[in-house]
């Protein structure tokens, strides 16, 4: 049966007075190869807007409320951010162009989109690199647990939480290895940068996606493989609406994955212009989710970190 779409709102209590956190919504749409605008019930103002295709082979992309004119940015491609994909985010939604990873007629997408930028747990923004190594960037109201960055030009993009601890490595949506001198640290307002050109050259504009662990809604963990199907990942206290997923350093550098509410059965998106897969996040459950036995989510005595969204309503 296909889903329609859902709608998800993290709201955060502190000490008895509302505090808004960020805010997530899901659904899907099928593409019609002609620019369009997807329409978010409740007049939803999206900061954050991640596209994938369901029934094709695509990469991911995303768009965020710091990229001026229309600009959209890959995951794991080491390309310049395009256009004609998420041309626009809007007070009720966001536009769609005519690039095929966003809207190929009779192909599915899924869509994630989040609001709330500049609050205490999310914020998306940009930052101009100056080339210098161990630089910090205190643009945050937050220490953040989950962080990914893209360049503006041709450099893949990369991701750290806080599940990697003190360590100075950083994960990779595409088939690369963890590695030293990227996002080296987070700090209690920000993050610090090494000199790598995916996070630092001299002159380049670098947009940032960052999230604070919140109970019930967001937080960033790690699992070791022990190659058992079926297996339940579980402790997060909440049932997550998207889940990415990477493996830590092992012998064959291998692609992350992501799961959202929106995918059919045993499915999984890849962060790369792969189709769909089974055998990986099996399903979405009640304080976690399930893995399967494939070795990029579940290779036995290797490390795996995931990142975990959720809303409620």
């Amino acid at each position: 049966m296909k889903r329609t779409v859902l709608a998800l709102s993290a709201i955060f209590i502190l000490l008895g007075s509302a505090a808004f956190a960020f805010q997530m919504r899901s659904g899907y749409y099928v593409g019609s190869g002609v620019s369009r605008s997807i329409i978010i019930e409740n007049g939803f103002q999206p900061d954050l807007v991640i596209v994938k295709a369901d029934t094709a082979a695509g990469e991911p992309v995303w768009r965020s409320s710091a990229m001026s004119g229309d600009s959209t940015a890959y995951f794991a491609s080491a390309a310049a951010n395009t256009t004609n994909a998420i041309t626009s985010l809007n007070s009720n939604g966001f536009s769609l162009g005519t690039m095929a990873v966003v809207n190929s007629a009779n192909v599915r997408y899924t869509w994630t989109a989040f609001s709330g930028s500049g609050g205490s747990d999310f914020k998306v923004g940009s930052y101009t690199g100056n080339g210098v190594d161990n630089t910090n960037l205190d643009i945050l109201s937050f220490q953040p647990d989950i962080l990914w960055i893209k360049s503006s030009g041709a450099s893949t993009g990369c991701w750290r939480t806080s599940a990697l601890g003190a360590s100075d490595l950083t994960l990779f949506f595409s088939a690369a290895n963890q590695a030293a001198d990227y996002i080296q640290a987070f700090r209690p307002s920000g993050f610090q940068v090494g000199t790598n050109a995916s996070v630092n050259s001299n002159t380049v504009t670098y947009y940032y996606v960052a999230f604070k662990n919140i109970t019930g809604s967001a937080t960033a963990g790690t699992y070791m493989g022990d190659g058992t199907d079926n297996r339940d990942i579980t402790g997060l206290g909440f049932k997550p609406d998207l889940v990415f997923l990477k493996q830590g350093i092992s012998g064959t550098a291998r692609v992350g994955v992501m799961r959202n509410n929106q995918n059919y059965g045993d499915e999984t998106h890849y962060f790369s212009a792969t189709a769909n897969a089974l055998n990986f996040v099996q399903s979405l459950e009640a304080d976690g989710f399930q893995i399967g036995s494939d070795a990029i989510v579940n290779t036995s005595g290797t490390r795996e970190y995931f990142a975990a969204f959720a809303g409620v309503g």
